[in-house]
């Protein structure tokens, strides 16, 4: 009659226990060298800034209709985001910040600490389509991109100077994880922010 499972790993346990027999080696990984890219796993975001989806940026001023998605630093420095007039957000490099905005999405964007601002806005009524706005220096209104009725997956570079803005309007139907029984068809904007002037 063979022994039970439970006294051979009652056995072992004693063994190991008295030094009898060696502990199995335990693989640990090394840490990844400072700046090196993790492949193969979930991205992770380089500084104590919000992550996307911890402290997202929310404006619910309508709930007809909006704009959602994500902005993403892509510069190499932080960059400060004025959302909606009221939310701010310091981004590093490769951070990103989730959200939502009944209506639209006004983006001003800085270095940290001031400097010069550049604006962006995303715009989704209910009667329209949705509409994007560029103004490369906030003291200037007069200079404007304007592109109107984006449709899904259609891209675009905002590019003045330093500055460098690339749109997206993704499929429909993205869950950010703060949906509202209205939010599911508003339009979906990837912004990354790949560089900006000083």
């Amino acid at each position: 009659m063979s022994p039970s499972l439970t006294a051979v790993t009652a056995a072992a346990a004693a063994a190991l226990t008295l030094g009898l027999i060696a502990a199995p080696a335990v693989a640990v990984a090394a840490p990844a060298p400072a700046g090196a890219e993790v492949i193969g796993t979930s991205p992770t975001l380089t500084s104590t800034a919000p992550t996307a989806d911890a402290d997202p940026l929310l404006s619910w001023r309508s709930r007809e209709d909006g704009v959602k998605g994500r902005i993403k630093n892509f510069s190499g420095h932080p960059v400060e985001i004025t959302f909606n007039g009221d939310q701010k957000r310091v981004l590093a490099d490769r951070d990103e910040v989730t959200y939502y905005a009944g209506q639209y999405a006004l983006v001003t964007m800085s270095h940290p600490g001031g400097g010069h601002q550049v604006q962006l806005q995303l715009i989704d009524h209910v009667w329209k389509q949705p509409i994007s706005k560029f103004w490369p220096d906030v003291t200037d209104f007069h200079t404007t991109t304007e592109r109107r009725g984006w449709v899904e997956q259609e891209s675009h570079h905002e590019l003045w100077g330093e500055t460098k803005l690339w749109l997206k309007r993704e499929k429909d139907g993205w869950n950010g994880g703060h949906e509202t029984s209205s939010t599911s068809d508003w339009a979906v904007f990837t912004v990354h922010i790949d560089g900006l002037q000083k």
